[in-house]
């Protein structure tokens, strides 16, 4: 009784597949080996009457080109039935890799770490930074991001302190001038020097000039610091007429006094000739009496 039993159940299976088919049960094709070839060569070695529905899913593997099909189901080689759907999973590229921390490593670092997570430097992007010295890498502009293999990264690199414009401090105190000059980092040297319009003690102006290039922070940068003007040296007039001395030593800037007989020669000058003095000191010049 069992065996008959079985023997039907089977036989009403059957007769409910034929009438799901239509009288026919669907057909079984062979699955081509697809897994090496590209997305555009699928169709062309799918049987032309399976109207099978191809469904796909991307995923990224190194060593891979985009469109490249890296699995399927059925396998290659299995069979699918008439209308059934063929799973592909395809290829779009290798592996992403992330940009790695390249902040405070020297230019040469950052691009072996680059390379070894399988990226590339691109150009650098300078910028000025008052605390990284110059040649360190301060960012990446992709960092953090995730990238395909071999793309660039691009560095910016600190070019160290900015260059700092002199500031205009003449007609300062040297003390005021200094410290505006190492408020910017800069080195201060003072250079005294005459000047005929600067009182004594006060800045003529600075070397480098203000106005100029800019100098990089712990540059030096000398305060000319006026002396008054410059001292004359007295004229020889030994030996001239006293009128003519007197005009001399006045066209000098000095002023004049004559000791002795107005109509002789100079025998001597105080201060004696080549003794140098300030614009408007008193030169006396000495006649003989008789």
């Amino acid at each position: 009784m069992g065996l008959l039993f079985l023997a039907a159940l089977a036989t009403l299976a059957t007769i409910g597949i034929s009438l799901a088919w239509g009288d026919r049960a669907p057909r079984l094709l062979p699955v081509p080996e697809l897994v090496g070839r590209t997305q555009s060569q699928v169709d062309t070695l799918l049987p032309v009457d399976a109207r099978w529905q191809v469904r796909y899913e991307d995923a990224r593997r190194d060593g891979t080109t985009p469109g490249e099909i890296l699995a399927q189901e059925p396998p290659g080689g299995g069979r699918l039935a008439e209308g059934g759907t063929l799973r592909l999973t395809r290829s779009i590229g290798e592996e992403l890799r992330r940009v790695p921390d390249l902040a405070r490593l020297p230019v040469d670092q950052a691009v072996a770490r680059l390379e070894a997570v399988g990226l590339t430097a691109g150009p650098q992007q300078p910028a000025y930074d008052e605390q990284v010295p110059a040649g360190t890498v301060l960012s990446a502009v992709e960092g953090g991001r995730q990238l395909p293999r071999g793309e660039p990264v691009t560095l910016v690199v600190s070019q160290g302190p900015a260059p700092r414009p002199v500031p205009d401090v003449s007609g300062q105190r040297p003390d005021q001038a200094t410290a505006a000059l190492q408020a910017l980092g800069l080195v201060v040297a003072t250079a005294p020097d005459y000047s005929n319009d600067v009182p004594t003690g006060v800045v003529v102006g600075t070397d480098p000039a203000s106005g100029g290039e800019p100098v990089p922070k712990g540059s030096t940068v000398s305060l000319i610091v006026s002396l008054g003007p410059r001292p004359i040296p007295v004229a020889d007039v030994v030996g001239l007429p006293a009128a003519e001395a007197s005009d001399v030593l006045e066209a000098q800037g000095f002023v004049v006094r004559t000791e002795g007989a107005a109509n002789r020669d100079v025998i001597a000058s105080d201060p004696a000739a080549g003794t140098a003095l300030q614009r408007g000191a008193v030169v006396f010049i000495i006649t003989r009496r008789t």
